[in-house]
């Protein structure tokens, strides 16, 4: 059963079927927090949100997930954040009508780049 609560899992089989991503990080894809002494590059994601609107015609459900790009170089992270996004702009799956980008930042800790995205999940 396809549900958002397991969003992030469909999303990562759909990462790990695109060559250029394994290219660049090969299975390295961490819910919630990479494991301690994480090195190279890697995707962490993190499901932020899940909630149902009711309406006449039923529900709609929708989520938030967040994909963070780490890598010591900033370049490599920028690369994979540009396939990761190319990739979720495109994505379908049951019970995953579309994926926005809704925010991105980026930020800097204990010698990673990290490109955060935000993607709305209706």
């Amino acid at each position: 059963m396809n549900t958002k609560f397991s969003v992030g899992t469909t999303v990562r089989s759909r990462f790990l079927e695109d060559q250029d991503i394994v290219s660049i990080i090969g299975d390295r894809i961490y819910p919630v927090v990479a494991p301690k002494g994480a090195s190279g590059d890697f995707i962490v994601y993190v499901r932020d949100s899940y909630s149902k609107q009711r309406n006449g015609m039923g529900h709609t459900e929708e989520c938030g997930l967040y994909v963070v790009c780490c890598s010591k170089s900033y370049d490599s992270s920028v690369e994979l954040a540009e396939r990761v996004n190319a990739i979720c702009e495109e994505f379908s799956a049951p019970g995953i009508r579309r994926m926005e980008l809704a925010d991105s930042s980026e930020e800097f800790e204990s010698d990673i780049y990290m490109q955060i995205l935000l993607f709305n999940i209706i």
